[in-house]
């Protein structure tokens, strides 16, 4: 059987070239990929672990649990002392997600972003 030469005449991920352009500037933050720089917590990986084994393995509703929701609104009222409902909240799987879901409902076709000159 012959492998297929499909995936090798196909296009380099645009992620992945906006990840090299940003690893030559020093001080860049780094949105582009979603790796974080520690160890998963190991009462996460035992959460998540239970909840698999418990039979958790479905989708989760379009705006995130409430119970999570829930737990969020709590924290930002005692943390950031801001009250805010579950209704108000929506958790999604990434930042990029949630930023592309902020700007699909902010902005307009033709709309420009202006951004502050960094020099």
């Amino acid at each position: 059987m012959q492998i297929s030469q499909i995936p090798f005449s196909m296009p380099r991920s645009g992620i992945r070239e906006i990840a090299d352009l940003a690893w030559n500037h020093p001080g860049a933050i780094h949105l582009e990929m979603g790796e974080p720089n520690f160890a998963t917590p190991a009462h996460v990986v035992e959460a998540a672990a239970k909840a698999a084994r418990d039979g958790h393995m479905g989708y989760a509703p379009n705006a995130g649990l409430a119970v999570l929701r829930e737990a969020l609104a709590a924290k930002i009222e005692r943390v950031n002392r801001l009250r805010v409902g579950v209704d108000e909240l929506v958790v999604t799987n990434g930042a990029a997600q949630g930023l592309f879901a902020a700007f699909t409902c902010m902005l307009s076709p033709g709309d420009e972003i202006l951004l502050p000159n960094p020099g």
